[in-house]
């Protein structure tokens, strides 16, 4: 993929998780934002959940057939940047995950899907990290050109607003 292209995608990509991310969640006293279910929210939730079902099952064959073969894996805060190659051969950790806030952007060829990933057994259960995902149309079908994902930091249950000066 050329440079080009991919700080395009980056560029994109960035610009949907920000507008994603701000506003997702529900203020102290407010009602949580429901999305409405449209047709690309149903697909792209669906092809999210086969994806973390194939990771969890170990199964090579099912992740390859979603991947794009110019597929990348990056995660900016800890440095990792993968070919497709190098995430398939990366053992994956077989946690099953629950995804949730799922947002999806489409468009005729690209498609940005956005949500939380949670960890739900393992050492790391309850470990959350921000998912962004660029799917590209290949014939009839979709796949996924490449993935940023971030840790996000534990939650700590407070939800109390506290003043710049910390005395609430």
């Amino acid at each position: 993929m050329n440079q080009t292209i991919r700080h395009t995608l980056f560029a994109t990509a960035l610009c949907a998780a920000t507008a994603c991310s701000q506003g997702a969640a529900a203020r102290p006293g407010e009602a949580p934002r429901i999305a409405s279910s449209t047709r690309p929210m149903a697909e792209f939730s669906t092809r999210e959940a086969d994806l973390a079902t194939a990771v969890h099952k170990h199964d090579k064959a099912g992740i390859a057939r979603l991947l794009s073969a110019d597929f990348e894996f990056r995660s900016p805060q800890q440095a990792i940047e993968l070919a497709r190659s190098e995430w398939l051969a990366v053992p994956a950790s077989g946690a099953e995950s629950e995804l949730g806030g799922l947002a999806v952007h489409a468009f005729p060829t690209l498609a940005i899907v956005s949500f939380t990933r949670t960890l739900a057994a393992g050492p790391q259960a309850g470990a959350r990290s921000f998912v962004v995902d660029a799917w590209t149309r290949q014939g009839t079908g979709w796949q996924l050109l490449a993935r940023y994902e971030s840790p996000l930091p534990a939650a700590t249950g407070n939800t109390q607003d506290v003043a710049p000066t910390g005395k609430g």
